[in-house]
């Protein structure tokens, strides 16, 4: 985190993509929480592109938690690539 914190520090007038990987857990989500209390960051969550992914397919506009195993379903059958 601290090295991440300086590249950022140091890169302020650039814009620098971060991508953290890892299963679901790991702490991508705290990661981008943290840092965004100290940056100007956006955060773009791939659960959130494949939701949308799935609304447009389905045409269902309430989701629910639970539901998340179909979103992986439905958007890896019709292999759409994001």
């Amino acid at each position: 985190m601290k090295t991440l914190r300086n590249i950022l520090s140091n890169n302020q007038n650039r814009k620098i993509l971060i991508m953290p990987v890892g299963i679901s857990g790991s702490g991508k989500t705290t990661l981008y929480r943290q840092l965004s209390e100290h940056f100007d960051i956006e955060c773009v969550s791939f659960d959130q592109i494949r939701t949308e992914i799935y609304r447009k397919i389905t045409g269902k506009e309430e989701i629910k938690k639970e539901n998340y195993r179909e979103i992986y379903r439905v958007v890896d059958d019709k292999n759409i690539r994001y």
